[in-house]
């Protein structure tokens, strides 16, 4: 069920991808925007699929990349998003939820806790759809 969700989300960010560099006027503004996420993303899916099988030592180095990769977007985009996220009123309660959700589960896979990790994180996957409705305007 959780490639399901994987595969899902990672369509998902294909689709958006398409989408936000079609609507840009400046392509070039928005795509270092998306390599920053996709830093993000793909240590954040492996470390879902790693919680899922128990895995929370793996899970955390991977969380750890995901936390570090997470902090260089709040770093350059939290108060000065990109146009296509710009007039989205929900962009800073979703970078905060982002960060609060990725240093829960880091915490709790530290701990050894899978589950309680991987149920820490799915929120994130819920705040797409703010994201996506941001390029579709």
């Amino acid at each position: 069920m959780c490639h399901k969700h994987v595969r899902s989300f990672s369509v998902f960010l294909v689709i958006v991808l398409m989408l936000g560099l079609g609507t840009s006027a400046r392509a070039g503004d928005v795509a270092p925007f998306h390599d920053a996420i996709d830093k993000v993303n793909q240590p954040y899916k492996s470390a879902l699929f790693y919680l899922k099988t128990g895995n929370a030592g793996v899970a955390g180095l991977e969380l750890f990349s995901a936390g570090s990769a997470w902090k260089s977007v709040v770093d350059s985009y939290a108060k000065s998003p990109p146009d296509a996220l710009s007039g989205d009123a929900d962009w800073m309660n979703t970078v905060e939820a982002v960060s609060a959700a990725l240093q829960t589960g880091t915490k709790l896979a530290e701990e050894g806790q899978s589950e309680a990790a991987r149920k820490a994180l799915l929120p994130i996957r819920e705040l797409k759809t703010s994201y996506f409705k941001a390029f579709v305007r």
